[in-house]
C-alpha cells in the first residue's frame, strides 16, 4: 500500500463472488461492501467500515480510499494486484 508493505494480519480482503460482496479489515476496523467484476475491470461500491478508535487511522483511511479508486485487477500466482487505471495501488498476497 503506497509502496509500503502492510502485515497480512493488519489489512485483508475476502470476496464472495456469488453475492458480489467483499469483507475484510483495514488493519483495525472491519470493512465490507459490494463489488462488480467485468473481465479485468473491478469496481468497489457501498464501502462501509466499523466505527472504532484505531491507533493508525491513516492506514485505514488510505486503504479504503484506494479500494474506492480501484478500476482493474490482475492475478499473478498468489498475488492480487489492484490498479487505478495504470497505477498499481494495492497488492495482496495469499
Amino acid at each position: 500500500m503506497s509502496d509500503r508493505p502492510v502485515k497480512a494480519s493488519e489489512a485483508y480482503i475476502e470476496f464472495d463472488r456469488q453475492q458480489q460482496r467483499f469483507s475484510g479489515s483495514g488493519g483495525c476496523k472491519r470493512i465490507a461492501g459490494g463489488f462488480k467484476v467485468e473481465d479485468s475491470k473491478l469496481k468497489f461500491s457501498q464501502t462501509i467500515s466499523t466505527k472504532k478508535a484505531c491507533p493508525n487511522d491513516n492506514v485505514e483511511t488510505t486503504f479504503l480510499r484506494l479500494l474506492e479508486t480501484t478500476t482493474r485487477f490482475e492475478v499473478e500466482a498468489d498475488k492480487l494486484r489492484l490498479f487505478d487505471r495504470d497505477r498499481q495501488i494495492l497488492v495482496f498476497s495469499k
